[in-house]
């Protein structure tokens, strides 16, 4: 099920249960710790008694719990790309790589630059 911003102004308990599932499936409901677990259950349980769930401040403390309830390794990896790709643009790689701009606009390299850094050991980095 995709979430869109459109869908950010209510949350049904319907929406909340197929990502309750999802994060099951794929073992992301183990990485969150208790609180958020039981916050997010609760927030199931009022959405089924009333409906809906309009609340902004709640709907945007449920998107913390959704967004690593949904994530996965190339979402994680898309993401780490993206800082790398800022840490690139910033630093003077143009200058002397003019075409790595056109690489960036790729996903598939923003993508491998995500693995790479997700890969990369820690003892690695500067």
């Amino acid at each position: 099920m995709k979430f869109t911003p459109a869908l950010w102004s209510s949350v049904s308990y319907l929406e909340l249960r197929a990502v309750w599932v999802k994060g099951f499936r794929n073992g992301n409901l183990n990485r969150l710790d208790r609180f958020k677990r039981a916050f997010y259950r609760a927030c199931m349980l009022y959405a089924r008694r009333t409906g809906r769930i309009v609340n902004r401040l709640l709907i945007g403390q449920l998107r913390e719990v959704i967004d690593v309830l949904l994530s996965s390794p190339r979402v994680q990896a898309l993401r780490a790309g993206f800082e790398r790709a800022k840490e690139m643009l910033s630093s003077r790689v143009l200058v002397w790589a003019p075409c790595v701009k056109s690489w960036l606009r790729n996903e598939t390299y923003l993508v491998y630059l995500g693995f790479m850094r997700l890969n990369d050991l820690a003892y690695f980095r500067p």
